[in-house]
This record gives structure tokens, C-alpha cells and sequence, in this order.
């Protein structure tokens, strides 16, 4: 075979490649134009109807995230009560589950109600206040915690001296 012949069957080989990649970005951008043509544009309106049971489930959804804020309140004013004094290790954790499960309840929510409509930036402030007061209240019980298990390691090692 000559070397002549071996440049052309490369050269071949190289321009079927380049055809091969050119029909895919083909592919590609056809399959880009469809996926574009078959989207709608239209804006969605309801009948009075819809919109009508939709506003309702936003206020019933709207009803049910208060609730659990409330109780979330009522159960942050108890735990602050509850800190103010010496508390039991037992204590502080029951304290850390209650506030992480009513603050995810709350955000779950939260979450649920957006999807149906515009919440209100009253709403919204009461979740963040809730996330955030939530993170400072676990913070403050995880370093009363850590008070705790210090103190009982000191003790541990205490005793160990002292036998």
C-alpha cells in the first residue's frame, strides 16, 4: 500500500467522523426546535370554579401552617421557661426533638402553601422568624449539653483519681 493511499484513507475516515459529530449537532439542534415549538406559551387561566376551590385549599393550607406556628410558638415559650432553670440531660433532648420536629412542620408547610399561591410577606417573615429563633434555641440547649457531658467526664475523672 502507499503512503498516498494511506493519507486518503485517513483523511476519508477523519471527514466521516466530522460528518458523523455534524449530524448529531444536527440532531441536536432539531431536536431543540421541537422540544421549543411543542411548549406552550399560553398563560394558564382557571374557571371560576378552580380558582375558586384553589382559593379555598390556599386558605385552609394557609389555616393549618398558623396552627402548627402557634404550636411551635407555645412549645419555644416552654422550652425558654424550661432553660431558665437547671435542666436534665433527658430534658435538653426532648427539648432539641420537639423544636426541630414543629420547626420542620412548619417549613413543610410553608413549602406546601407556596405551591399553590403568593404568600404574604407577613407569612414569610413568621417562617423565618421561626427558622431562625428555632437555630438559636438549639444552639443554646447544645451548649448546655455540652456543659452537662463536661462536667460528667470532670466527675468521671475524678473519681478514677480518687480510687
Amino acid at each position: 500500500m502507499d503512503p498516498g493511499d494511506k493519507v486518503k484513507e485517513m483523511t476519508e475516515i477523519g471527514s466521516q467522523k466530522d460528518d458523523t459529530i455534524a449530524d448529531d449537532n444536527k440532531q441536536d439542534e432539531t431536536s431543540n426546535v421541537f422540544s421549543d415549538l411543542r411548549r406552550s406559551t399560553r398563560e394558564v387561566k382557571y374557571t371560576d370554579r378552580m380558582s375558586e376551590y384553589r382559593q379555598e385549599e390556599f386558605n385552609k393550607r394557609k389555616q393549618k401552617l398558623m396552627t402548627i406556628f402557634d404550636k411551635w410558638k407555645d412549645n419555644v415559650r416552654k422550652c425558654r421557661n424550661l432553660l431558665k432553670k437547671e435542666c436534665q440531660e433527658s430534658v435538653l433532648v426532648d427539648i432539641i426533638d420537639s423544636v426541630k420536629h414543629l420547626e420542620s412542620s412548619v417549613v413543610e408547610h410553608f413549602e406546601d402553601l407556596r405551591t399553590l399561591g403568593t404568600i404574604t410577606p407577613e407569612i414569610a417573615r413568621k417562617v423565618d422568624a421561626c427558622v431562625a429563633i428555632s437555630a438559636d434555641l438549639l444552639k443554646t440547649v447544645n451548649e448546655r449539653l455540652c456543659e452537662i457531658v463536661k462536667s460528667l467526664i470532670c466527675l468521671v475523672k475524678r473519681a478514677a483519681l480518687e480510687s
